[in-house]
């Protein structure tokens, strides 16, 4: 065999399998006319030539459809929810970390090379998972017919008060997550320290099960809502000053019940004071998320109004009503 067959040989390697004929066909073609216009001046280097036109990868991947994991169009939501995801992990990892240093003692240079351990693994499955489900959505998930379905019409306005597309993706994730999570399908980390110690969740959050699963259902209706039709400004309003009303509710009724999370095992009076400790933070926790919430409500409540006196959104009505 020749060079050229040897080089036109390399290329197929390395090109999809069903045009590949054609494509060798054509660059056999480019290659030997090229070759003409070079012997009319003196003999073929046949090395230099090819060594001009390319490596065979790279010749071969002009010809590829696929040369990302991730296209273009997609890659600006999957960095911003990764960045989301592995700042959560290490937050969750770190804080589990100083809670266990914290409530049950222990050398703490053992605890802070298993912090550096688990931290390695939990952010390493992290972006492995979170690239996983991206490269899907990028293969399966019809970006190209959501960009070809766009309306100019249903672009917002410059005044509307909406999150980034981005963000509205990481919210409509992580809600959709923490739903599968709320309901077993995602598995629940067994939190427990030395001696036996492990904490669980007191009888409250069974009682208030189906109530929390419904705020967090409306909670990611809301966040739809604000990403695909961020026009609707009565209703966003509505909803995020409902389902404000609503978490605050919740949170009082949970606050009242004066006990959260339960220690068992080990020895019962360590097990107490940690269970005390615990319980303790959880209620300033608890109270710091009411007013926080009771904040959300009144901002959301003032947005709905304020076009009252303003003027502005006279065509809410006509939104909600498409």
């Amino acid at each position: 065999m020749t060079m050229l067959d040897n080089y036109l040989n390399a290329v197929r390697r390395n090109l999809p399998p069903g045009g590949a004929d054609d494509i060798i066909a054509e660059l056999r073609d480019v290659l030997l006319e090229r070759a003409e216009e070079r012997e009319r001046d003196g003999a073929v280097d046949w090395p230099a030539l090819l060594r001009d036109h390319g490596h065979p990868l790279k010749v071969a991947a002009h010809y590829r459809g696929d040369q990302y994991l991730i296209g273009p169009e997609l890659y600006p939501f999957y960095r911003h929810f990764l960045q989301k995801v592995v700042g959560i992990v290490v937050l969750a990892v770190g804080a589990i970390t100083l809670f266990k240093l914290a409530s049950f003692g222990g050398d703490a240079g053992q605890i802070i090379a298993k912090l550096l351990g688990a931290l390695w693994w939990a952010v390493l499955c992290s972006v492995g998972a979170v690239t996983l489900a991206f490269v899907l959505i990028d293969r399966f998930g019809g970006m190209d017919r959501h960009f070809l379905a766009w309306k100019p019409e249903e672009l917002p306005e410059p005044a509307v008060d909406q999150p980034s597309t981005a963000e509205s993706v990481f919210e409509v994730s992580a809600s959709s997550l923490f739903i599968l999570w709320w309901i077993g399908i995602l598995a629940t980390p067994e939190l427990g320290g030395p001696n036996g110690f492990r904490i669980e969740a007191a009888p409250i959050w069974t009682t208030l099960y189906l109530p929390i699963l419904a705020l967090l259902i409306a909670r990611l209706a809301y966040s739809l809502v604000s990403w695909r039709r961020p026009n609707w400004r009565a209703l966003r309003g509505i909803m995020d000053i409902g389902t404000s009303v609503a978490a605050i509710v919740l949170a009082i009724i949970v606050h009242r019940a004066g006990q959260w999370a339960t220690v068992v095992g080990g020895d019962p009076a360590q097990a107490a004071r940690v269970e005390s400790s615990l319980n303790f933070s959880l209620k300033i926790g608890i109270a710091a998320t009411v007013i926080i919430l009771a904040i959300t409500a009144l901002v959301a409540s003032w947005k709905l109004v304020r076009p009252l006196f303003t003027g502005e959104g006279r065509g809410d009505a006509r939104m909600l009503s498409l």
